[in-house]
């Protein structure tokens, strides 16, 4: 995906184009718009600052998305952009979030996704959880002595969806604390390699910055020499994600992980009273295809389960400097 950016600081112009190639765009930035003309199509998103600095109007609607970030004594000025062609606008400052939110849902209609959108009535989650354990097996957040760890499920009231945080991060799941990867015998000159087996699975209840963390380690274990029993447990396992409940330690709306679909078979949007399913891929379908306790959502589920995340895209904890430039901060420190 092509991001045509344009911003007039040059601080914040290189944060987001930073953001932006993090997530695997091109980035072409420009500090004002005249200068961007050329670079805007319908195939590039837009994401251009709206201020007494730089006037964008010209540009849109000729992009397939734009994305406006305003500054606040431009912000009665909203409504009309819509008009004229803006897909989502904010005020500034923007979190990640809020970016990885609007581009969401953009590339869902592209891609026409989610391919289904289910609705769990909550009092039937417990049935839902033991359809999918007749599948595969299920590894989920279960309470244990007061925190929430991921674990096999055995009892599916057991399982707690709605938890901030886990004991230890569900990678362990595919890279556990310890485990023997050699045995030998010097006198005899026998050396053994225990082999783990591949074992279809699902990770029910993970959230995205999880799942970014094990997206990272997956390319860790495979990029230069692959760890053959990480693969194996990686290999037949499908993700059904569930949106966050963040405390006031969580940042991951900051840094623009916690909405990303990317790795997710599923996606589960807790509205309270009920559970909105939205499948991703084809695996994921067929997973869910015949698990009875699911029925297909209504417009107004789809409606409140957009404007959950869309809040839950708000900062709990806004950051004082730009998270575009933490590697080049990083590089300091060390240095």
């Amino acid at each position: 995906m092509e991001v045509v950016l344009v911003c007039s600081d040059n601080t914040e112009r290189a944060s987001l184009g930073r953001f932006f190639r993090s997530k695997n765009c091109s980035v072409k930035s420009f500090q004002e718009a005249q200068s961007a003309t050329k670079a805007v199509s319908k195939e590039t998103v837009l994401v251009c600052e709206h201020s007494d600095k730089v006037n964008c109007s010209g540009l849109f609607g000729k992009a397939g998305c734009t994305i406006a970030l305003i500054h606040p004594d431009r912000a009665k000025e909203a409504p009309a952009m819509k008009e004229q062609g803006v897909f989502d606008s904010f005020i500034i400052p923007v979190a990640p979030g809020q970016l990885m939110e609007a581009l969401n849902r953009y590339l869902d209609g592209k891609k026409k996704l989610p391919l289904e959108v289910k609705v769990l009535e909550r009092e039937k989650l417990n049935d839902f959880i033991t359809a999918l354990t007749t599948k595969r097996t299920v590894y989920a957040p279960v309470a244990k002595e007061g925190r929430v760890s991921f674990e096999k499920v055995e009892k599916p009231s057991d399982v707690k969806l709605a938890y901030s945080s886990t004991i230890l991060p569900p990678k362990k799941l595919f890279q556990p604390v310890a485990e023997t990867i050699l045995r030998f015998n010097r006198q005899e000159g026998q050396v053994e390699t225990p082999i783990v087996p591949i074992t279809p699975k699902v990770v029910l209840g993970i959230h995205p910055c999880d799942m970014q963390a094990i997206l990272r380690t997956d390319w860790a274990f495979s990029e230069t020499r692959a760890e053959e029993n990480y693969l194996n447990r990686r290999k037949e396992t499908l993700f059904i994600g569930t949106t966050c409940y963040p405390d006031e330690y969580c940042f991951c709306q900051n840094l623009g992980t916690y909405d990303t679909r990317e790795g997710f078979d599923a996606f589960i949007v807790d509205l309270g009273d009920k559970l909105v399913v939205e499948i991703l891929t084809e695996n994921g379908k067929k997973l869910l295809s015949d698990i009875k306790p699911l029925k297909t959502a209504t417009k107004d589920d789809i409606t409140r389960a957009a404007r959950v995340k869309r809040d839950l895209s708000q900062p709990c904890r806004p950051l004082k400097f730009q998270t575009g430039l933490l590697s080049t901060l990083c590089l300091l420190y060390t240095s």
